[in-house]
């Protein structure tokens, strides 16, 4: 049997090394990106942290839209204009909780955590996902902004585990994900129509006036 010649060794081992390079370059991106956490690799990983933890249960969509309609009724009966229905960043999670797995593409992701914080400046969302060994956090700061009978959130941070996403970039990689607009929400009430969105700290207060 002969003996492999030096030039097939160094052929071997040039492969072997761009092999281990590659592994090694993805195990690092995966990892910057949140999806797997290993030994090694993990102390590398920062992930986005939200401005606070808001840990309350799911609010089922009945109940908090039955909910902010009883608020709504009240304060339309106290005669007062404009009508202002306020929204705490708990009851914003709460009803968050309960339909954000609905909105995602690929059912085999698991909610193990989301939450939405209300800043005076802008919304904060951060979701955490698994799918078997892999996780997924996902941390998003809107902006609002009155359109039409409803309220556009533009994106103005979108953070994937380490990674920064440009927010022209921002509607097209979240549609990946989501199979729903996450970006802009209606509301209607007849008889009135949406004046203004104030924002504060741990709570959002929506203003309405009489109009078509």
């Amino acid at each position: 049997m002969s003996l492999p010649s030096k030039n097939s060794l160094l052929v071997f081992g040039v492969a072997a090394c761009v092999v281990l390079v590659c592994v090694g370059a993805l195990c690092f991106v995966a990892t910057k990106a949140g999806l797997i956490r290993p030994p090694f690799f993990g102390r590398w990983y920062q992930g986005p942290h939200p401005t606070r933890v808001v840990d309350v249960p799911p609010i089922p969509p009945r109940a908090f839209q039955k909910r902010l309609e009883d608020r709504l009724n009240a304060a339309v009966r106290s005669g007062r204009h404009p009508f202002v229905l306020t929204i705490s960043e708990q009851e914003l999670t709460g009803g968050f909780k309960a339909v954000i797995d609905d909105a995602l593409r690929d059912k085999r992701w698991k909610q193990l955590t989301s939450q939405i914080v209300v800043r005076p400046t802008d919304f904060e969302m951060f979701c955490r996902y698994a799918r078997g060994p892999l996780r997924m956090d996902l941390f998003i700061r809107f902006a609002p902004e009155i359109s039409g009978r409803g309220v556009v959130f533009h994106p103005t941070v979108v953070q994937f585990g380490d990674f920064h996403i440009p927010t022209t970039f921002a509607e097209r990689a979240l549609s990946v994900l989501f199979n729903r607009d996450l970006g802009r929400w209606d509301f209607s009430l007849p008889g009135a129509r949406l004046s203004t969105i104030k924002l504060r700290d741990r709570a959002v207060d929506l203003a309405f006036t009489p109009g078509p």
